[in-house]
């Protein structure tokens, strides 16, 4: 069963991220964040840069996310430091259904691959990951173009290696959204299509 893991995993991922014929994929916003680890593999920090793809669809279904993200950045732990990049869904839900609220909630999972996995003596388990999320945030301004998210991450490589401890990090993701509120309207008249 261990041999299968990856090409399930592999299946799963594909399925998931599977782009809709009927979807509109934009760039969205940019955004800086840190984290840093809570539990094991204390002292280590994430810092980087996420690039944000709105998805706008005629048809509603419910795998389609709310945006397709890209992080690229680098960890560090004392004296050893390495890059990363991660691509996946985000779902975000607004707090108020009636109109766009100031509060929200992101959660997803992300592939993500890391350039060494060995961190100040202790090995995080290969280079290949999955980083699942879950935030809460808050728009700074009436246009909803700056937004503040605090987030609280979970990496580990999902059994693909026999070390697997995981690393658990609290992070501030600080995102600007380009467009203002032409942009929020445009989209909200193609979901209703």
């Amino acid at each position: 069963m261990k041999k299968q893991r990856p090409t399930i995993i592999v299946i799963l991922c594909a399925i998931f991220l599977a782009p809709s014929v009927r979807a509109d994929i934009q760039f969205s916003s940019v955004g800086i964040f840190e984290a840093e680890s809570v539990k094991k593999f204390s002292g280590m920090h994430q810092r980087g840069i996420l690039l944000r793809y709105q998805v706008s669809a005629q048809t509603t279904s419910f795998w389609l996310p709310s945006t397709l993200d890209f992080a690229a950045g680098w960890l560090e732990r004392g004296s050893n430091a390495a890059s990363f990049i991660a691509f996946g869904p985000t779902y975000r839900l607004d707090m108020n259904k009636s109109k766009p609220g100031r509060w929200f909630m992101d959660f997803g999972v992300h592939p993500t691959f890391v350039s060494q996995s060995r961190f100040g003596g202790k090995n995080l388990g290969g280079k290949v990951f999955f980083t699942s999320f879950l935030g809460g945030g808050v728009y700074l301004d009436r246009q909803r173009t700056i937004s503040l998210l605090l987030r609280y991450q979970h990496t580990s490589n999902a059994g693909l290696s026999d070390t697997n401890p995981g690393v658990d990090m609290l992070g501030l993701t600080l995102s600007y959204r380009f467009g203002g509120e032409q942009r929020l309207l445009s989209a909200a008249k193609v979901k209703q299509n």
